[in-house]
């Protein structure tokens, strides 16, 4: 018992691992440049911020965000990168410089010649203002966002009133773009080249910070992921768990009950009516029973949509459990209706396969009492396959309840995703898909464990077979 649970834990802790290595590089590919809108924040909304100047801010700002790192433990890479590009941080000189460099597969010469386009720019914003240096720092614009040699070169161009205080960077310039232009990546600078970066990296940075509970700051408002999350996760629990309570009430009787009876017409009739109820959209659903409980002129008006805001403040279920329960019970039955009508079939249809089991026809011929017969003995058996499903329920309804949180304006996980999704803040939306994955794998892991606590011949194999 103790080896396999070790095993499968530990199979468990790997796909958590690689789920959060799938969801780092998510990120870093879909996440809104923050250091970026950072910058031009700072640059107090002026008509003109040149690339130059603004990645010496934006590096700061990068480095203090620890992305002046290497991205993982390690890389693979034509052996013409260099095994720091990935220091460059501002957006448009990466892209530019990649692109120089895949054109070219000389680093070297790459960089002197953005370092000449820096020293430009540099004696251009140290002379004063003037048509002169207006003419350059717009010129320089082009020159710094475009990888076209034949573009830069023709922004070079000029009178020679024009080119005479800069007639020295100009050449130079020229003279590397002739460089460039002649230069042709060889064979080898193409072959793959593996790099060992070592621990000292974004991805282990962000998941040593995650097991230590910091899983990151939102870039909508600032604040810490795992706060909002904490504010949200109450609600959801209140509709989820009291959905799924609802739904094995209704689903464990009524299934026992449809596999005792005997067949007729009314069970065809009670069969067919769960599937049309399983199969109504919970958002249809909800926006119909919505309008009939806010709008006096469609039946009650006992739901308010304001109203979560008030139990917030005034501490939600212990202060006042009375509008609280009537606040909930909309939401509640859209998650349960069709859960319910669900469990029910499922447990008809297992309960009805244990009675027809030859153990349970050999009870019955010797005279036990049905009631015992059902409860002891097929009952159980039963419970079985409702355990392995009460795994999976959780993960999937806490993410089945985001349509029904924004419809009716529950402050809890689905409307905080939704929110994130709109508001681009990735961090939040990814810290939400990882808590989702980790309550999928503990309720794996509780599953397994009941199964083995309930039936023993579960146990039984499983040591057999690991020895």
């Amino acid at each position: 018992m103790l080896t396999y649970l070790v095993k499968r834990i530990s199979t468990l802790l790997l796909s958590l691992w690689i789920i959060s290595v799938c969801l780092f590089f998510l990120q870093k590919n879909a996440t809104v440049d923050v250091v970026m809108l950072q910058s031009k924040a700072r640059s107090n909304g002026s008509f003109y911020v040149h690339p130059l100047a603004s990645e010496k801010v934006y590096r700061a700002e990068a480095v203090r965000l620890n992305l002046d790192r290497p991205l993982f433990y390690f890389a693979m890479k034509p052996a013409m990168f260099p095994d720091t590009f990935y220091k460059i941080q501002y957006p448009e000189a990466v892209k530019v410089q990649k692109k120089l460099l895949l054109a070219t597969g000389d680093w070297a010469l790459v960089q002197t010649y953005f370092q000449a386009l820096t020293a430009f720019y540099e004696k251009v914003a140290l002379t004063k203002n003037g048509p002169v240096s207006i003419f350059w720092k717009q010129q320089l614009q082009e020159m710094a966002n475009t990888s076209d040699l034949s573009a830069v070169k023709a922004a070079c161009k000029g009178s020679d009133e024009m080119r005479k205080p800069y007639i020295e960077e100009l050449r130079k310039i020229e003279g590397l773009l002739d460089l460039l232009s002649y230069q042709t990546p060889s064979f080898f600078s193409w072959l793959p080249s593996p790099r060992w970066n070592g621990y000292d990296n974004q991805f282990h940075s962000w998941f040593s910070k995650i097991i230590h509970g910091d899983i990151g700051i939102s870039s909508r408002d600032g604040r810490p992921v795992w706060d909002k999350l904490e504010e949200a996760i109450p609600w959801t629990l209140w509709v989820n768990g009291l959905a799924i309570l609802l739904a094995y009430l209704f689903a464990m009787p009524v299934g026992i009950l449809m596999a005792i009876l005997p067949k007729s017409r009314w069970l065809g009739w009670i069969n067919n009516f769960l599937l049309a109820l399983y199969a109504l959209p919970a958002f249809w659903v909800g926006n119909m029973l919505l309008f009939q409980a806010t709008l006096p002129e469609y039946g009650f008006s006992f739901f308010s949509i304001s109203g979560w805001s008030n139990l917030q403040r005034e501490g939600g279920f212990l202060s006042q459990p009375i509008p609280f329960l009537l606040q909930l019970s909309l939401p509640v039955f859209c998650m349960a209706y069709g859960l319910a009508a669900y469990l029910t079939s499922y447990m008809q249809s297992t309960f009805s396969k244990v009675l027809n089991e030859p153990y349970m026809l050999f009870a019955k011929t010797k005279g036990i009492s049905r009631m015992r017969l059902y409860f002891k003995h097929a009952l159980p058996n039963a419970l079985l396959p409702q355990i392995v499903f009460v795994a999976g329920i959780i993960p999937a309804l806490i993410t089945g309840s985001v349509v029904i949180e924004v419809i009716f304006n529950i402050p809890g996980m689905g409307r905080l995703f939704i929110d994130s999704m709109l508001s681009q803040d990735f961090t939040t939306v990814y810290s939400f898909v990882l808590l989702v994955s980790v309550l999928t794998a503990v309720g794996l892991i509780i599953s397994d464990i009941l199964l083995v606590v309930t039936d023993p011949r579960i146990r039984l194999s499983r040591e057999n077979r690991n020895e």
